[in-house]
């Protein structure tokens, strides 16, 4: 992300006084995280720490787990923080992304329940859900207690936000892993979450290779992009939801894709934690010129045509892109968006190029993305 200098240098310090207040608990962080600004990790005598920093106070921590091998014994002495034994066997997680990089991580079998089975694609979870093997818990705000405890994990995968309760869960005695990637600026610093996961598994190595190949191949394609193209098409994302049409911030992990695919986007200098809401006159006085259209939407039977799109709001029709038909949807019942996309920014950023720059990427083929018809 290109930040304007002062920015930079606030950034910088900001950043330099996390690391000196994470030093001073004894922790010397290890060279392993390279984009990745909310967790560490660090290698002591007999036990390895790993630090989720608050996302909302990146002076403060939000938790600290001390991971021991089950084969050793604990070690004296240890900080403070969440004991846990590892590699961990039986897991619950809370949501979509969770499950893409446990299956990434070869892991997926480990998976005892899951939160919103219905944003879950994957047939493994499916056919476990129906013949009893993982317990759908419900609600990912309000997962069900009973069969939780009777899932008898040995760790809850779950994604923060800001003052959260977890209630009578904390008090069980499960560890809670924490992952906060969804608050991540930049989509390599997302998918390096996936050492987040592999630490759980003892498999520190693995995470590793995963998110070097992936980092490489995101990054062979951006300099592709830079080198290619002549302009940089302008982008719409998303739609209305309701009466609002939610768009992200200019230093946003979407506003950071677009940049990376080539793309001129309509808020690139607004700065703002999380998405913007705006009112869909505000939307189309902007960008009703743009030259693609994207968004990503539910439909169980098919995919959506622009017949259909018209008639869900008819001022649809008025963008440039309806009437050039250069308008992209992702169906996320049929494609595992959620699952994978966060762990595969590389396969985002072709979808991205492919739409934006057709003619540089003729021979690749769409992952998530389908053309409006």
């Amino acid at each position: 992300m290109r930040l304007r200098i002062i920015v930079t240098i606030f950034c910088f310090v900001l950043f330099a006084c996390v690391d000196e207040k994470r030093e001073t608990v004894g922790s010397k962080v290890d060279n392993l995280i390279t984009e990745a600004k909310l967790f560490t990790v660090a290698q002591k005598d007999g036990y390895r720490v790993l630090e989720v920093i608050n996302p909302w106070d990146t002076l403060n921590l939000l938790r600290r787990y001390i991971l021991v091998n089950k084969r050793d014994s604990l070690p004296d002495n240890l900080p403070e923080g969440v004991v846990v034994r590892t590699p961990v066997e039986r897991i619950v997680a809370y949501t979509a992304i969770d499950i893409g990089s446990l299956k990434a991580l070869g892991a997926i079998d480990k998976v005892v329940g899951v939160c919103e089975a219905k944003y879950i694609l994957s047939p493994f979870i499916k056919e476990s859900i129906k013949n009893g093997n993982i317990k759908d818990l419900g609600s990912y705000t309000k997962p069900n207690i009973e069969q939780l405890l009777s899932s008898n994990a040995d760790l809850i995968i779950t994604s923060p936000y800001r003052g959260r309760d977890y209630g009578l869960i904390e008090k069980m005695s499960i560890p809670i892993a924490e992952c906060a990637s969804y608050m991540e600026q930049s989509p390599l610093g997302r998918c390096e979450w996936i050492k987040f996961y592999a630490e759980f598994l003892n498999k520190t190595e693995l995470g590793d290779s995963i998110y070097n190949d992936i980092s490489n191949k995101y990054t062979s394609t951006v300099n592709y992009i830079s080198k290619k193209i002549e302009t940089r098409p302008t982008i719409l994302p998303d739609k209305r939801y309701g009466q609002v049409w939610y768009v992200s911030s200019g230093d946003g992990y979407a506003a950071t894709l677009y940049k990376d695919a080539g793309a001129d986007y309509f808020w690139s200098k607004i700065k703002s934690q999380g998405a913007i809401p705006l009112s869909f006159e505000k939307v189309f006085k902007v960008a009703h010129n743009a030259d693609v259209w994207i968004f990503t939407y539910t439909k169980p039977d098919g995919y959506i045509t622009l017949k259909e799109l018209r008639s869900e709001y008819e001022s649809y029709s008025a963008f440039s892109a309806f009437k050039n038909k250069r308008v992209y949807g992702c169906n996320s019942e049929l494609v595992p968006y959620y699952e994978e996309s966060t762990l595969r920014p590389d396969l985002l950023l072709l979808d991205l190029a492919k739409i934006l720059h057709p003619k540089l990427f003729e021979e690749s083929t769409f992952n998530y993305y389908k053309k409006l018809e």
